[in-house]
């Protein structure tokens, strides 16, 4: 994924990652902490003038796992650390809601989906765009 984000030379870039490293973290966890920040820092090097706005990762369930919190606190330390402004809360976004869930119980449906949208308009609001 990074490499399709500097080929396309964005003024822009909006990243979340971590969601999946959840169901890998009990043997990956070294790894997945080691690749959150090259892939952000690569990003970075290449895109210099870049603005980089990283989302926490999301969650689907109400039910959370130790590694959403640890993951979250690795992407957030990673953002600072390129000086990307961090938009936090996002693992919590569709929480007690499982009318948002798509029938296989790991995506949001497309009422999911909106209130996505409509969290991520309201944080880049805030950061003036």
């Amino acid at each position: 994924l990074p490499d399709l984000i500097i080929k396309r030379h964005p003024d822009l870039v909006i990243v979340t990652l971590g969601l999946n490293d959840n169901f890998s973290y009990d043997v990956a966890a070294t790894a997945i902490r080691t690749q959150i920040g090259a892939d952000l820092r690569r990003m970075k090097d290449a895109l210099p003038r870049a603005r980089f706005i990283v989302v926490e990762p999301f969650w689907y369930t109400d039910a959370r796992p130790r590694s959403v919190g640890i993951i979250s606190g690795w992407v957030k330390a990673a953002a600072a650390d390129i000086g990307a402004d961090y938009i936090p809360g996002a693992s919590h976004w569709i929480e007690h809601h499982p009318e948002w869930m798509a029938s296989d119980g790991l995506h949001p449906n497309d009422a999911g989906y909106a209130e996505i949208a409509r969290k991520v308009d309201h944080a880049l609001r805030r950061l003036g765009l």
